[in-house]
């Protein structure tokens, strides 16, 4: 149960740096601040220019081209991740993480029984995997829309960092150093919004 609570807080984490970005943004480029801003998330195209001058007005062309070009609609991988995600915490069921175990049978190498019955056969297991994944809490089964724990959280976050960086560098500020979850020769100061400097 904590590492669910921990990747629901990692989720609503992002979503309110992008939120926290997009007020700022606003207030730099308009040169006023405006109440209700957000960072858009959309997943499809058509009316995402409504929803974009609802929810960032008077942004930058430049700033504006970094926003839609992190849009899911774009195929961005984290952001696409990153609303499907929040979408299900927020609005259908909590996130649960859920262990999903994979294996094959080695028929090449027949096992004794090791308590000495000799109608038992069995075989040795090989590829043995376990991987930790993204579920809704109230699924029995998980089914294939489930996303590898792990590796989502950290695409999803060197994403949000890497879009954070270019907006942090234009305004002369350094830019967020993640540390902890990957190596030390990673970086995540990109040159394009959607970029992973690094290997998540």
């Amino acid at each position: 149960m904590q590492l669910a609570h921990q990747a629901s807080e990692c989720i609503n984490h992002v979503r309110t740096a992008l939120d926290y970005l997009a007020f700022n943004m606003t207030w730099k480029d308009s040169g006023s601040r405006h109440e209700g801003t957000k960072f858009p998330l959309h997943t499809k195209d058509s009316g995402y220019g409504r929803v974009r001058k609802n929810s960032v007005p008077g942004l930058s062309k430049k700033h504006d081209a970094w926003v839609e070009s992190v849009q899911p609609f774009n195929g961005t991988e984290w952001s696409q991740a990153l609303v499907e995600l929040s979408n299900r915490d927020k609005h259908r069921v909590a996130i649960d993480i859920t262990p999903s175990f994979t294996f094959t049978l080695d028929r090449s190498i027949p096992l004794q029984d090791p308590l000495g019955d000799p109608s038992y056969r069995g075989f040795a297991v090989a590829n043995a995997t376990v991987e930790l994944l993204l579920a809704d809490a109230l699924e029995v089964a998980p089914g294939n829309s489930n996303l590898e724990a792990g590796h989502t959280l950290r695409v999803i976050v060197a994403g949000a960092v890497n879009l954070l960086n270019l907006f942090l560098v234009d305004l002369g500020d350094d830019s967020i150093k993640i540390e902890g979850l990957w190596s030390d020769s990673t970086s995540t100061t990109g040159t394009e919004p959607g970029r992973r400097e690094f290997d998540a």
